[in-house]
């Protein structure tokens, strides 16, 4: 070859004209690596795979961590899966499927209600209906605290959690004795599994589920139910809920709270009826932190305090005590008054005077003229 034609092959193949693009033979060693192993000889990657290539598999270090990393992802995304089929499992079991489930788990007890058809054949009333505005009394108060108890605390033994124990889902079914029922499982779930707030009223959510969404939510735990118990035995004694809702823009759950969280000695007047050992038991009850809430099987050491009698009551009571001695007082010093003062005058008796029209010397002789 010339060497003008030397130079232009060598001027065409620095431009890239010319040229053919053949297929590259692998061999079968390059067959078993990535074909990241297939670079140039001028690669740093390529020496470098060609240095960390392993005796095992003659697979390079690039290629190494190319698996590696496909592994791990892999596994993350298994996991992904993993947790969202758990919580996907999760929310099944807080679904309306989980109360056939929660109620078998539950079984029989005296004081729970059996299957919602038979409930609607032989239920006679509920307690909403029996609560007046002054309440059910006292003594039937604390039946209401004793059966329902036994009732909540049968469930939260074996890990299940009512959620709704309101008034609507008591059943009366005697008066003496009085026998009631808890019903009501729809909302019932599993200790720690994933529920939403559902359709219960917003007066009877405790404050740590009251700030929640009503689509958000939260583990299923017993001192939702104990702060229900609480609020019931309140209405069953006064007729009405203490608040609105469990919120601190409402004035009367404020004072309550700061009350319970002892930031303040002012007693809310809502509750100034109760007696100090109720009070005391509410404020275990009706705790704002759910971590500070005692259980239901709190109630069974106040059954036998009274609960009524509280400073509203006394005061009315001393009141009327006061006015009553005032009156005794007074008439006591009224008579004492007429036994020893002096003795009033005796009446003014006048003589009897007649007057007549004409007088004469006869009967005046002291009108006579002097001589």
């Amino acid at each position: 070859m010339s060497s003008s034609a030397a130079r232009r092959s060598h001027s065409m193949a620095v431009r890239g004209e010319g040229l053919r693009v053949a297929a590259v033979r692998r061999s079968n060693s390059a067959r078993s690596t990535g074909s990241c192993c297939l670079r140039r000889k001028g690669s740093t990657r390529s020496t470098s795979s060609r240095t960390s290539t392993t005796s095992a598999n003659n697979t390079c270090g690039y290629c190494l961590n190319r698996s590696g990393a496909a592994v791990s992802r892999k596994t993350s995304s298994a996991s992904c899966t993993g947790a969202a089929h758990h919580q996907h499992q999760q929310r099944r079991r807080s679904s309306g499927g989980s109360a056939a489930e929660c109620r078998r788990r539950v079984g029989q007890h005296p004081h729970l209600a059996p299957e919602e058809g038979e409930v609607q054949q032989g239920a006679a009333r509920h307690l909403v209906e029996l609560i007046g505005r002054r309440g059910v009394g006292e003594a039937a108060a604390k039946q209401v605290a004793r059966q329902m108890t036994a009732a909540l605390q049968h469930m939260h033994e074996r890990g299940v959690v009512h959620r709704d124990a309101l008034p609507d889902n008591i059943l009366v079914e005697g008066r003496r004795p009085l026998l009631l029922r808890l019903a009501g499982l729809n909302l019932a779930a599993e200790e720690g599994a994933l529920v939403r707030r559902g359709d219960c009223p917003e007066g009877w959510l405790p404050p740590e589920v009251l700030t929640l969404l009503p689509a958000e939510g939260y583990a299923a735990h017993t001192a939702q139910d104990a702060w229900q118990l609480g609020l019931l035995l309140v209405v069953c004694l006064t007729g009405a809920l203490p608040w609105a809702a469990a919120d601190t823009t409402d004035p009367h759950y404020a004072a309550w709270a700061a009350w319970a969280r002892r930031a303040s000695t002012r007693m809310p007047p809502r509750f100034r009826s109760f007696s100090p050992r109720f009070l005391r038991l509410l404020r275990r009850l009706l705790q704002p932190r759910p971590e500070l809430r005692a259980g239901v099987s709190e109630v069974d050491k106040y059954l036998q305090d009274a609960w009524m009698g509280g400073e509203e009551t006394k005061g009315a009571a001393s009141g009327r005590l006061r006015r009553r001695m005032s009156g005794l007082l007074a008439r006591a010093g009224a008579s004492l008054t007429r036994l020893l003062g002096p003795a009033p005058p005796e009446p003014h008796v006048s003589a009897k005077v007649c007057f007549t029209d004409t007088i004469t010397p006869a009967s005046r002789p002291d009108l006579l003229p002097a001589p």
